[in-house]
Parts: C-alpha cells; sequence; structure tokens
C-alpha cells in the first residue's frame, strides 16, 4: 500500500507539470498554489505547493505535507515533477516501524520505477524495488556492507 501511495506521488508530480501549460517567457514564474494546515488536540496535517515555469525546466509543479496523530504514526512527502520527470517520496514512522519510499516517472519514455524500505524495531527490514521495464538485480559485497544493484534492460 505504501509503496502505492508513493507511486501516486510520482504520478502526482508528472500530471502537475503537464497539467501546467508551458510558456515561451524568458522570465520564470512559479507561485504557491496551495498552502494549509488543520490540527486537533491528537493530530494534524500541513502541505505547501507551487506551480509554474521554471527556466530552463519549463513547467513543474512540487509540493510537500506532513500528518500526525498521536501515538500512533506520522509522516511526510515530498513531488515533484516536470515536463520530462515526476517524482514523489515520502515516509512513515510508527512506534514498530518505519517505512520510507520513492517513485521516479520518466514522463519521454513512459516508464517508472518505485522502492519501499521497511525497517523495524526488532532489526529486520525489507527493501521492495518495482518498475515498468524488465530488471536483473546482482548480489554484491563491497567493503563489508551486502549491496544489490539492480538495472533495466
Amino acid at each position: 500500500m505504501f509503496s502505492q501511495i508513493i507511486s501516486l506521488l510520482a504520478l502526482t508530480g508528472a500530471t502537475t507539470a503537464a497539467s501546467l501549460h508551458r510558456r515561451d517567457s524568458p522570465a520564470s514564474n512559479v507561485t504557491v498554489v496551495s498552502l494549509e494546515k488543520t490540527t486537533n488536540s491528537t493530530g494534524g496535517q500541513g502541505n505547501v505547493a507551487i506551480g509554474g515555469v521554471l527556466n530552463p525546466f519549463g513547467s513543474i509543479g512540487a509540493g510537500c505535507g506532513i500528518n500526525w496523530n498521536d501515538g500512533v504514526a506520522y509522516g511526510g512527502g515530498l513531488q515533484a515533477g516536470s515536463d520530462a520527470f515526476g517524482l514523489g517520496g515520502g515516509f512513515k514512522i510508527t512506534p514498530t516501524t518505519l517505512e520510507v519510499g520513492t517513485g521516479i516517472g520518466l514522463n519521454p519514455s513512459n516508464s517508472s520505477a518505485d522502492v519501499t524500505f521497511t525497517g523495524h524495531t526488532n532489526g529486520t527490514f525489507q527493501l521492495r524495488f518495482a518498475s515498468s521495464s524488465p530488471f536483473a538485480c546482482v548480489p554484491s559485497n563491497e567493503e563489508g556492507s551486502n549491496v544489490v544493484v539492480c538495472t533495466t534492460y
């Protein structure tokens, strides 16, 4: 589920940028398009987003947010996009777990990938990689650390 959220953030960044019309103006024009917060006695959330034209990238969109709920979890995320790329990332922390993920979209090739890390206070963890393109992973050991390198083909 978390990786789906990260993928959605990446697509949101790409969609946000794609929905903005490219201007051929030589000047950059980026403005805050959303700034919100809500809180109650046990939690809250806040976010900010920008959009516009940023030279030399063209149409861009970016945003970030955070949320918290006392004793349950807190987390946050960031998304950004341009005509060429979309990126989303975020984290969620509970009393016993940490989840961190990112999703990347390459708009010209219509390809994407996401990575999710889940760690637990008992010392176990999981690393998940998903891609719209076929890939192969090679495990190795570098300077005493276990490493895996995944490459699309």
